[in-house]
């Protein structure tokens, strides 16, 4: 299927393990910035390093906004635990944490036979400031999987 760029207004999910959540009383209340670092290879699991962060859009579902986040942690290739978050960035927030550092990015719908909503931040590089600031400037919605899950 075509990849096709993700519109400024529109947004991607991401899933985060709970170790990458902040959390007070149990609620997220942020996202640590090493959700958003790309992995370093890891031999036998994943022999390269990270080129892209994985996401799934979230405008490619119809419904109310906790339906559109239900749907985006349904279509993940995994069984989510239930005490991971979803975090909810919008794209030109994502394009402009980028510009910050004049680091090249794209935000791609690239649907897939297994996920037609699957998506991808592709950037030139992710270092300790873009992911900080991405985790702070381009986040718009933080749930917990069981509370997306309801």
């Amino acid at each position: 299927m075509a990849v096709r760029p993700i519109p400024d207004e529109h947004h991607v999910v991401r899933h985060c393990e709970k170790r990458e959540t902040i959390r007070e009383n149990g609620k997220i209340i942020g996202i640590h910035p090493t959700a958003f670092l790309l992995r370093p290879a890891n031999p036998p699991l994943r022999p390269e390093p990270e080129k892209y962060l994985s996401c799934n859009y979230y405008e490619s579902f119809v419904g109310t906004a906790a339906e559109m986040m239900k749907c985006c942690c349904q279509a993940l290739s995994f069984e989510p635990k239930k005490e991971d978050g979803l975090v909810r960035l919008n794209v030109a927030k994502i394009k402009s944490c980028f510009q910050k550092y004049s680091t090249p990015v794209r935000v791609t719908h690239e649907a897939k036979a297994a996920n037609p909503s699957y998506a991808a931040i592709r950037p030139g590089k992710i270092d300790n400031p873009i992911a900080g600031i991405l985790a702070t400037l381009a986040v718009v919605e933080m749930v917990s999987v069981s509370d997306a899950l309801k």
